[in-house]
C-alpha cells in the first residue's frame, strides 16, 4: 500500500467466495488460540457469513492488490453503532499500511450511512492489530474473555478521542 495507492476492494458473493472466506477464520482462529486445532464451529460461521453478505449494503468486501484477495473486512449494524465484525489482512501483507486504509474505508462506510460510532473485537494476544486500532484513535471499552472490545466515535472532536478503558 506504500506510495499512496487507493484501496482496491469487491463485494464478497458467498457461492464463489466461501473457501476464502473459511480459509480467512481459520487462519484469525489460529492468531487466536495459537493452534491450527480448534472447536470453533466454523458451518455456523459460514452460515452468518452469509447473512451478513446478503444484508450488508455492501459491506462486506475483500481487500485486492494486483488482482489477488488479500485481506477481508465486514461492516454492519449492532446494539445502534457500527461493527467491524472481521477485519483481516494475510500475513505477507501486514505492515504495508493496508491495515490504516482499511480502518479508512470502514471509517467512510459508516459515514456514508450515517453512523458515527462504531466498535470491534480484538484478541488480547493480538498486540500488533491492538497497536493499529489504538493508533487509528479506537480505544478498549470493555474485555470480553479472550477479547477487547474497542470503540470509536467519528464525531468527537480529537482531544476527546483516546479516552477509555486502560489496560
Amino acid at each position: 500500500m506504500k506510495g499512496g495507492a487507493v484501496l482496491e476492494t469487491r463485494d464478497i458473493q458467498f457461492e464463489r467466495d466461501k473457501e476464502t472466506i473459511l480459509q480467512f477464520r481459520k487462519d484469525i482462529e489460529e492468531v487466536i488460540t495459537g493452534s491450527k486445532v480448534n472447536d470453533y464451529d466454523y458451518a455456523a460461521y459460514l452460515g452468518r457469513m452469509e447473512r451478513r453478505i446478503e444484508q450488508s449494503n455492501g459491506g462486506q468486501v475483500f481487500i485486492i492488490r494486483e488482482n489477488r484477495v488479500i485481506g477481508q473486512i465486514g461492516c454492519e449494524w449492532r446494539e445502534g453503532a457500527g461493527y467491524v465484525n472481521i477485519f483481516y489482512i494475510l500475513p505477507e501483507f501486514r505492515g504495508q499500511g493496508y491495515g490504516r486504509e482499511m480502518i479508512d474505508w470502514a471509517e467512510n462506510f459508516f459515514l456514508h450511512h450515517g453512523t458515527y460510532t462504531y466498535h470491534l473485537r480484538v484478541a488480547t494476544s493480538n498486540e500488533r492489530a491492538y497497536r493499529l486500532y489504538r493508533k487509528s484513535g479506537m480505544y478498549p471499552v470493555r474485555k470480553e474473555g479472550r477479547n477487547y472490545v474497542m470503540q470509536k466515535s467519528l464525531n468527537f472532536p480529537l482531544q476527546d478521542r483516546g479516552k477509555g478503558l486502560h489496560l
